[in-house]
């Protein structure tokens, strides 16, 4: 009979997705994940399996977690130019606090995917997703006439994520927040 687990999986993943991305891949040890979680090495490796494969679940428990939040986000909203707007401007402030971690999923692009493949198709996927969240919510713009319909959105959302990415970087290079709110001025002015 298997022994029943004693702890909630999804709060194992959070707790090893924060050593990641404070650490990266490369430098977090098996013994952090282990401390980090409370959950020993043995039910580490039955539940998620190796590290690279915890460190696989944890970049879609990120992605999961940043589209719903997204989602509702954008389908809350009337105006889905300011909700985007709005949506720039946090990306913005968020980057620029000193205490920035920067994007989870930027991050391990940066370190990961020229060399793992897994670590790309997960990074190809979080963007086409973001993207389309974007471009529902473009479509959508066009329809209440906020945007132009002639314009072609799967364009324009792809460079929205291109800003909110370009903006994750650049706050981790320590561009300030001035700068980076100046970018979202530029960047919603292709959209008037």
């Amino acid at each position: 009979m298997p022994r029943p687990r004693e702890f909630e999986e999804l709060d194992a993943l959070d707790r090893a997705m924060q050593v990641f991305w404070k650490r990266g891949f490369e430098n977090t040890s098996m013994e952090e994940l282990v401390t980090a979680t409370r959950v020993h090495r043995a039910s580490i490796y039955a539940t998620f399996g190796d590290k690279q494969a915890l460190f696989l679940k944890t970049l879609d428990r990120y992605q999961n977690l940043e589209q719903t939040r997204l989602t509702a986000v954008l389908q809350a909203a009337a105006s889905k130019l300011k909700i985007i707007r709005s949506i720039l401007e946090n990306v913005a402030k968020d980057s620029a606090r000193k205490d920035s971690q920067g994007c989870f999923m930027v991050n391990s692009i940066a370190e990961r995917a020229s060399h793992d493949s897994e670590t790309k198709a997960r990074a190809r996927e979080c963007l086409t997703r973001l993207s389309k969240l974007f471009e529902t919510a473009l479509t959508q713009a066009q329809q209440t006439g906020e945007f132009d319909k002639d314009l072609d959105v799967r364009s324009f959302a792809i460079f929205l994520v291109n800003a909110v990415q370009g903006m994750r970087v650049l706050g981790k290079a320590g561009v300030s927040q001035r700068q980076l709110l100046a970018n979202v001025d530029v960047t919603m002015k292709i959209f008037h």
